[in-house]
């Protein structure tokens, strides 16, 4: 299923994973071209310094368990 849905583009650009992927884009370097064997054309890694963009803040994105389940949370300091 994933891979129909990376095959039909069409598809994949409104789902969740797709907007994460576009979230991420180049925030972390690639681990195959720093050892020198990366082959992907387009790679969603960052090639070096210049290419890293800054990573998104995703605090407060998600919905917190607690609020889910019990309808309150009491941690001042809750991420969710």
């Amino acid at each position: 299923l994933v891979n129909r849905r990376i095959m039909n583009k069409g598809v994949a650009s409104n789902s969740p994973s797709e907007s994460v992927h576009k979230m991420l884009y180049k925030t972390q370097m690639c681990w195959f071209f720093e050892k020198g064997c990366c082959t992907r054309n387009v790679c969603r890694f960052g090639h070096g310094e210049m290419e890293l963009r800054p990573k998104p803040n995703l605090v407060k994105t998600r919905m917190c368990h607690f609020v889910r389940d019990r309808g309150f949370c009491r941690d001042r300091q809750c991420n969710f």
